[in-house]
């Protein structure tokens, strides 16, 4: 298990909702969304993923859709339960969808056979826009650990369906760079603790078996995903130090 900062927040930045600054003692909450465990086939295999809609969902208001990806050894159920991400369909008026991997990781790596995890998101983001009135320019999509690295994979392959992505614990890796070096621009979100273990900050390399294996630094996947997204070489940083903030652990 690794310590995270909730991604609540993260994703409500990336809907845009600025109501989040406020102090929690301020926010006033609303009522619950209605959540359920939904099913669908993909390639003759079935699939599941958990659903908030908000209380209030009108049919004639297209609402953002955010996907979000669980780590390895989760599930979506409980992506929705402790990533902070309850609030979302209230106070951002969006749909949340949190998508069950096979056997509880994602198969990210590009070319290895076996479970089609594109397909499935594919196909889930599909069927939701069928069901429910989605604005298709608001589509977003965040993942934790083995879901950011799903979510760069699928940032890769799918561009054009998402308006953004943010990655929680993850950086880039070789073959994930390998195989998005045509992907198209899209903006991107990266938050990494400088005590992650998994993706140490500075990146790390290792050989195991003729085969070299590692993860880029903060910096080198933030100068990747920059030449991807057609930006200048050149980023402005600043220092932030937490007055306040929410930890959780799954």
């Amino acid at each position: 298990m690794k310590q995270f900062l909730t991604i609540g927040l993260i994703a409500l930045l990336l809907i845009g909702l600025p109501a989040l600054a406020q102090d929690d003692t301020d926010t006033v909450p609303g009522p619950a969304p209605v959540i359920e465990t939904r099913a669908l086939a993909v390639d003759d295999v079935e699939r599941t993923y958990v659903l908030a809609v908000p209380d209030n969902y009108d049919e004639s208001q297209p609402l953002p859709l955010l996907v979000a990806l669980h780590g390895a050894g989760g599930n979506g159920m409980e992506m929705a339960e402790h990533a902070g991400l309850g609030d979302v369909p209230t106070q951002a008026g969006a749909i949340v969808a949190y998508p069950d991997a096979i056997d509880e990781s994602w198969n990210y790596l590009f070319g290895e056979e076996g479970v089609d995890d594109t397909g499935f998101i594919r196909a889930l983001i599909d069927e939701t826009v069928a069901e429910y009135a989605i604005d298709e320019s608001h589509v977003y999509l965040t993942g934790y650990s083995n879901g950011g690295l799903m979510a760069v994979r699928l940032r890769c392959e799918m561009a054009d369906t998402f308006a953004a992505v943010a990655v929680l614990s993850a950086t880039m890796t070789i073959s994930l760079a390998q195989n998005c070096v045509d992907a198209s621009p899209l903006p991107y979100l990266l938050v990494l603790g400088d005590r992650d273990e998994v993706f140490p900050w500075n990146g790390q390399m290792r050989a195991q078996d003729g085969t070299v294996f590692g993860s880029f630094s903060v910096a080198q996947t933030m100068s990747y995903m920059a030449s991807l997204n057609q930006c200048g070489p050149a980023t402005a940083t600043t220092d932030l130090t937490a007055t306040r903030s929410i930890v959780r652990v799954i």
